[in-house]
């Protein structure tokens, strides 16, 4: 786990988390099934039970936004708007769901561009921010990547963006 606190010069406060799956992280009866659900064979290419990654995603976002949320002070009715990795409408909703918050503050963009990596986040950001003023309320970056990588980071700046 990386914990991360950074202040920049515009009095923006950088929180997050960032996991990656471990012997620690499941029980033993899953380990096999959710290491056995990633695989990247000698010389082939990387193979991944889709199924199963959304399954971990719905449980590991919700929670370790939580996180971040509550090592804060904050609820999630506190952000103004989650901006996670735009792999799936359906996982998107469900993190909503999880967190108890309107789907409505998840920008999605998918319809558009579809599952464009890591480039998802920024690209989302950038157009949510592109026409609309930037509050002192937070935001929240979130992803879960295809080697049960996860995290949450919560972005808030001290009176409003400049």
């Amino acid at each position: 786990m990386l914990v991360l606190v950074c202040i920049d010069h515009r009095q923006t406060v950088l929180a997050g988390l960032i996991r990656t799956a471990s012997k620690k992280d499941v029980t033993p009866e899953v380990e096999e099934s959710l290491f056995a659900d990633l695989r990247l064979p000698w010389g082939g290419a990387l193979e991944m039970n889709g199924r199963s990654v959304i399954l971990q995603a719905g449980r590991k976002l919700p929670a370790r936004i939580g996180e971040v949320l509550g090592r804060a002070g904050m609820a999630a009715a506190d952000v103004e708007v989650f901006l996670v990795h735009q792999a799936n409408k359906n996982l998107i909703d469900r993190v909503a769901q999880s967190l108890g918050v309107p789907a409505d503050r998840f920008y999605c963009n998918i319809q558009r561009f579809g599952n464009t990596s890591s480039a998802s986040m920024p690209i989302a950001a950038a157009e949510y921010f592109e026409n609309r003023p930037m509050t002192a309320r937070p935001a929240v970056f979130a992803a879960f990547g295809a080697g049960f990588h996860w995290g949450a980071i919560l972005v808030e700046s001290c009176g409003g963006w400049t």
